[in-house]
């Protein structure tokens, strides 16, 4: 379960030429399954990561954007969109209570949400993601050094494959509308009590 807020004064870039300035605010929810190697202490996992969450997206100098960029905001409005997300990392855990991670997500947020189309696309997704799922756990029971690896390529490969063909239609291959997208790069640090 997650909260988020984004703003582009967080990180140390303006937007570029033809970019829009967003603040973006987001909650949802979904999961997270790593494999990787170590022991109670110092290990390291690789993860893979799929969410569906609400989001809004609210424009920075609305009034200084070009008509084109203006309507899609005014698309989106100020309401909270159902959406995707799809991520891929590692942590690595240096104590039993103190880790740090990484990782690169891209995500979809919807103009609107055409429950048929988007449950047909998603379906299709969680097939390939279990499949794999339950073929890389027998690759990791046969080879532990080389399976948690081949496991996130995998899953992090499906994963980047779909949010690519969301980027261009939002409920793939049923052929609706181009959503907007978001991609980041995630630091984080975590401590388990």
């Amino acid at each position: 379960v997650f909260l988020g807020y984004m703003d582009s004064s967080i990180g140390s870039s303006s937007p570029e030429e033809g970019e829009a300035d967003s603040e973006i605010m987001r909650f949802g929810g979904g999961n997270r399954l790593g494999y990787g190697w170590g022991g109670s202490g110092l290990k390291f996992e690789m993860y893979n990561q799929n969410s569906l969450n609400w989001t809004q997206i609210l424009p920075v100098e609305f009034e200084s954007m070009d008509p084109e960029v203006q309507a899609v905001y005014e698309r989106y409005g100020h309401s909270f969109r159902f959406g995707q997300s799809m991520e891929a990392g590692a942590k690595f855990h240096l104590f039993k209570s103190l880790a740090i991670s990484a990782g690169v997500e891209g995500a979809v947020v919807f103009p609107r949400h055409i429950f048929w189309p988007w449950l047909g696309s998603a379906m299709i997704y969680s097939g390939l993601q279990g499949g794999l799922q339950f073929f890389s756990e027998q690759i990791i029971e046969v080879s532990p050094v080389i399976g948690p690896a081949l496991w996130w390529i995998l899953k992090s490969g499906v994963s980047y494959g779909y949010y690519v063909l969301l980027r261009d239609d939002m409920n793939w291959p049923f052929g609706y509308e181009t959503p907007l997208t978001v991609e980041s790069f995630k630091l984080g640090a975590a401590l388990t009590f």
